[in-house]
Protein backbone atom coordinates (compact mmCIF):
# COMPACT_ATOMS: atom_id res chain seq x y z
CA UNK A 1 0.00 0.00 0.00
CA UNK A 2 1.32 3.30 -1.09
CA UNK A 3 0.51 6.11 1.30
CA UNK A 4 -0.33 9.77 0.09
CA UNK A 5 0.24 11.34 3.13
CA UNK A 6 1.88 10.12 6.17
CA UNK A 7 0.14 7.59 8.65
CA UNK A 8 2.88 7.85 11.36
CA UNK A 9 4.69 11.15 13.13
CA UNK A 10 8.00 11.49 14.31
CA UNK A 11 8.36 10.55 17.78
CA UNK A 12 5.16 8.47 17.56
CA UNK A 13 5.29 4.72 19.19
CA UNK A 14 3.16 1.85 17.21
CA UNK A 15 2.23 -1.47 17.67
CA UNK A 16 4.00 -3.75 15.34
CA UNK A 17 1.40 -6.28 13.97
CA UNK A 18 1.67 -9.19 11.47
CA UNK A 19 -2.18 -9.35 11.17
CA UNK A 20 -3.73 -5.68 10.29
CA UNK A 21 -7.08 -5.93 12.59
CA UNK A 22 -5.69 -8.27 15.60
CA UNK A 23 -5.02 -6.83 18.99
CA UNK A 24 -1.52 -9.11 19.15
CA UNK A 25 1.59 -7.22 18.00
CA UNK A 26 5.66 -8.04 18.73
CA UNK A 27 6.90 -5.05 19.17
CA UNK A 28 6.78 -1.56 19.82
CA UNK A 29 8.05 0.60 17.15
CA UNK A 30 9.23 4.95 17.84
CA UNK A 31 9.46 6.54 14.51
CA UNK A 32 12.89 8.08 13.72
CA UNK A 33 12.86 9.72 10.43
CA UNK A 34 10.21 10.36 8.25
CA UNK A 35 10.67 11.33 4.94
CA UNK A 36 9.43 11.66 0.91
CA UNK A 37 12.04 9.82 -1.81
CA UNK A 38 11.38 8.46 -5.30
CA UNK A 39 11.49 5.03 -5.98
CA UNK A 40 14.29 5.13 -8.36
CA UNK A 41 16.73 6.47 -5.68
CA UNK A 42 16.34 3.78 -3.54
CA UNK A 43 20.04 3.01 -2.25
CA UNK A 44 21.93 -0.26 -1.96
CA UNK A 45 21.47 0.22 1.99
CA UNK A 46 18.09 1.51 1.74
CA UNK A 47 17.02 -2.01 -0.10
CA UNK A 48 19.18 -3.84 2.70
CA UNK A 49 17.44 -2.05 5.33
CA UNK A 50 13.88 -3.19 3.60
CA UNK A 51 14.62 -7.21 4.64
CA UNK A 52 18.03 -7.72 3.41
CA UNK A 53 16.99 -7.22 -0.47
CA UNK A 54 19.19 -6.01 -3.02
CA UNK A 55 17.57 -3.27 -5.35
CA UNK A 56 16.77 -6.16 -8.12
CA UNK A 57 15.04 -8.01 -5.31
CA UNK A 58 13.21 -5.34 -3.53
CA UNK A 59 12.24 -4.22 -6.89
CA UNK A 60 11.11 -7.73 -8.02
CA UNK A 61 8.81 -7.74 -4.63
CA UNK A 62 8.01 -4.61 -5.07
CA UNK A 63 6.23 -5.45 -8.78
CA UNK A 64 4.30 -8.73 -6.53
CA UNK A 65 3.23 -6.44 -3.83
CA UNK A 66 2.11 -3.37 -5.82
CA UNK A 67 1.83 -5.07 -9.59
CA UNK A 68 4.19 -2.47 -11.11
CA UNK A 69 7.27 -0.60 -10.35
CA UNK A 70 7.85 3.42 -11.51
CA UNK A 71 11.08 4.81 -10.41
CA UNK A 72 8.96 8.28 -10.78
CA UNK A 73 6.85 7.25 -7.83
CA UNK A 74 7.00 8.70 -4.47
CA UNK A 75 6.62 7.01 -1.60
CA UNK A 76 7.13 7.76 2.38
CA UNK A 77 10.01 6.14 3.89
CA UNK A 78 9.65 5.83 7.59
CA UNK A 79 12.65 4.66 10.17
CA UNK A 80 12.45 3.38 13.13
CA UNK A 81 13.84 2.03 16.31
CA UNK A 82 12.33 -1.18 18.32
CA UNK A 83 12.02 -0.61 21.74
CA UNK A 84 13.28 -2.77 23.97
CA UNK A 85 10.88 -4.58 26.77
CA UNK A 86 12.11 -1.93 29.55
CA UNK A 87 10.94 0.73 27.50
CA UNK A 88 8.17 -0.70 26.56
CA UNK A 89 7.21 -0.78 29.71
CA UNK A 90 8.01 2.64 30.66
CA UNK A 91 6.11 3.54 27.22
CA UNK A 92 3.34 2.80 29.38
CA UNK A 93 1.93 0.62 26.10
CA UNK A 94 0.90 3.75 24.53
CA UNK A 95 1.62 1.70 20.84
CA UNK A 96 -1.16 3.11 18.07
Amino acid sequence: MVWKKPRVKVGGIYKAKTKLFSKDYFALLRVTRLRKERLGDISPEDAQAEGGYSIEQFKRIWKEINGSWDPEQEVWVVEFEMLDQARCNKAGDRGK
